[in-house]
């Protein structure tokens, strides 16, 4: 599947408009793993750039999994307590501002913010210590903080990231998610 992701840009070009791959790996506020792959392509939200300070946007679709620490604090889940891994759909529209008189020759430093939405496999998530966190809803939002830099060799793209996904109390549950992890990615 991530494979699929890191072609999707090469199989559907768009003219005039910069696509991106990236890979993230982080660590979520119960003691969860997170893996990501996703395509980024910038012409979707073009009409955002220059306003507000904005030097990029771009649309987001990520594929992500999640997946527990078992009680004996070896990655997976307790064969005994019967939890899956979560599985999430994303698309995030992004915006990104360069930061004024920071980088380089042939680099940039950045932050960025995105909103969007996901979809989940499952809602309930099991800690180290066998205790559930309930999301409430399959569908939930999901909105990120980053700060980078681009223009590493071949495109390079390299930032950390802050994640937050919950369901903004729609639904009665409302445990929600935190990941901070490290996002690499090549534009192209």
């Amino acid at each position: 599947a991530l494979a699929l992701l890191a072609l999707l840009p090469v199989l559907v070009p768009r003219p005039a408009a910069a696509h991106g791959v990236s890979i993230y790996d982080g660590r979520g506020n119960s003691d969860f793993l997170a893996v990501r792959g996703a395509v980024q392509w910038e012409g979707p939200l073009d009409w955002f750039n220059g306003k507000l300070g904005i030097a990029q946007s771009y649309l987001d679709a990520g594929y992500a999994k999640w997946r527990s620490i078992s009680v004996d604090g070896t990655p997976g889940f307790s064969p005994h307590r019967g939890f899956r891994d979560v599985r999430v759909i994303s698309v995030v529209p992004t915006w990104r501002w360069h930061l004024p008189g920071l980088g380089g020759a042939g680099f940039t430093l950045y932050g960025e913010y995105g909103l969007g939405g996901a979809h989940l496999s499952s809602v309930e998530l099991e800690d180290k210590h066998g205790e559930q966190r309930h999301l409430g809803a399959t569908w939930q939002f999901e909105h990120h903080l980053s700060l980078g830099i681009r223009g590493l060799p071949r495109g390079g793209d390299l930032n950390v990231r802050y994640v937050h996904v919950s369901n903004a109390k729609f639904a009665s549950k409302n445990d929600g998610i935190d990941i901070l992890g490290l996002t690499v990615g090549w534009w192209f």
